[in-house]
Formats: C-alpha cells, structure tokens, sequence
C-alpha cells in the first residue's frame, strides 16, 4: 500500500519545474528535491541535508541517502516505490523514483520533473 502511495505522489510532481536545491510541488525541485519532497509529503522522512553541488558525484549522493535512512539493494530487486540511484554520463549521480517500469525524477534536460521507461542506456 505504501509504494503505491509513493509513485502516486510521485507522478503528482511531473511537470514541476527543475530547480537545483528545489524541494517544492508545482514550484521547482532537482533530484534529490523531489525524493525528498514525496518522503516528506508521505511523512518518511525529515532529512534536511546541507546543499550539494549542481552536479553531485554518485558517492555525495549515496551518502545523503544513507543519513536519509535509505539502504542499497541490487536493481533485480527493486520494488515499485523504492528509491532509483544512478549514474549518468559524466559520471554524476542522480536518483528518482521507481515504479517498476519507469522511473519519475526531475531532469535538467527536459526542464521537469518527468516520467521515463527504463532502458539499457
């Protein structure tokens, strides 16, 4: 029931605008905004962290995720709800949500927060 609630909430963020250090529904938020938003909104969490660079590398994120109370699991075992941790090109860190099929997180790129089909890229 939980996860559901979470990829619900998740999917009522797409379209808000990317915004680094965002943690806002409707008004702006980056990767981390919008992970921490949802836990926040479903009362997960209360982790405040201090501010991270525009372009996290994947240990700065990993550790924020730890103080957050989050532990790692194998991709295999990734469940609708959980927590996406990854690397894009460059070698930057980035996270969103899982839902199963896709993942929701906010991209620089497209300007928002969005919902995308997991692909081998």
């Amino acid at each position: 029931m939980m996860r559901n609630l979470v990829v619900e909430e998740a999917r009522r963020w797409i379209g808000t605008p990317f915004r680094h250090q965002g943690a806002v529904h409707g008004a702006g938020a980056d990767c981390a905004g919008l992970v921490l938003g949802v836990a926040r909104a479903l009362m997960l969490t209360d982790y405040k962290p201090a501010p991270c660079s525009r372009q996290p590398a994947t240990d700065e994120l990993e550790r924020h995720l730890y103080l957050a109370g989050c532990t790692g699991i194998p991709l295999h075992m990734g469940r609708a709800g959980d927590v996406a941790q990854f690397t894009i090109p460059g070698g930057l860190g980035h996270i969103g949500i899982f839902t199963g099929a896709s993942v929701i997180h906010a991209w620089h790129a497209a300007g928002a927060v969005v919902e995308m089909p997991l692909t081998g890229a």
